[in-house]
This record gives structure tokens, sequence and C-alpha cells, in this order.
């Protein structure tokens, strides 16, 4: 909701196109939704959007850095393994990258 109470960004769920966003406001006379049932659906127990802090922000990449990181290490576990089952060497770049990696992850 804004400060003036006027609108309120909101998604619709298509059953076609997915999530499409939506702003509901006090002075829509566009019928193609029905911003009454849309209000309805929504009720009154709502906030207002309180943006995330920079720790939060920080704490969200990490994660994706983490499942980045994680997920370069399982793809190329088949390195590491191929060479304890037949002595073929890992390729440095190989390596070096999941050094990395492995370091990159918290």
């Amino acid at each position: 909701m804004n400060i003036a109470n006027t609108s309120i960004d909101v998604e619709i769920n298509h059953p076609v196109y997915g999530w499409i966003p939506y702003l509901l406001t006090d002075h829509d006379d566009d019928t193609t939704i029905d911003n009454d049932a849309v209000m309805a659906l929504i009720g009154s127990d709502f906030v207002a959007h309180v943006p995330p802090t920079q720790s939060e922000i920080d704490i969200g990449e990490q994660h994706s850095l983490n499942f980045i990181n994680s997920d370069y290490l399982t793809e190329t576990d088949w390195y590491v393994i191929r060479n304890q089952e037949t002595g073929i060497d890992i390729p440095q770049d190989i390596l070096t990258a999941r050094a990395e990696a492995r370091a990159s992850i918290v």
C-alpha cells in the first residue's frame, strides 16, 4: 500500500501466463480485472513492504553463491571419482576452479 493508501502492488497468478504484476488503485476505471474481488481476496490483513536490510541482502547473496559453488562442485565431482578409480589426472583449471568454489562457500 502506498503512503496515501490509494494503491497497492499485487501479483495475480494467471492460469496460462503465470504471475502478473498488477497495481490496484482507487481510481482504476479498467474493468478487465474486478478490483473489489481482488481486494476481497487480499482482505485487510496486509502490511507495507519493508525493504531488506543490507545484512539480509548480503546473506541472500552469500546463499546464492553457496548454491552456485556447491552445484559446480557436484557437477565436477566426476573428475575426482575418475581420478580415484583410474588415475587419470584432473585438469589444472578444474582443480583451481574447485578450490575457488570450496573457498567461496560459507
